[in-house]
């Protein structure tokens, strides 16, 4: 079984289907989870912290199998 404090769940999820899928993966790991959302324009400006001795799970949508 795997051993992790954190999950970051770092996600641009416009329609929320990008965020619901990742946020299962995440609660499968069965530890506490940040939510990192890239989806409104002031995310642009944000500054995150260094991602470390942490999993960072990331989730994009795919328009006809490519990502935006």
């Amino acid at each position: 079984m795997l051993n992790v404090d954190l999950v970051k769940l770092v996600y641009f999820s416009p329609t929320g289907t990008s965020k619901k899928v990742a946020a299962a993966i995440a609660e499968g790991i069965h530890s506490k989870i940040e939510y990192v959302n890239l989806t409104p324009p002031a995310a642009n400006t944000i500054e995150f912290g260094e991602f470390r001795d942490d999993i960072a799970i990331i989730a994009v949508p795919v328009y006809a199998g490519r990502c935006p």
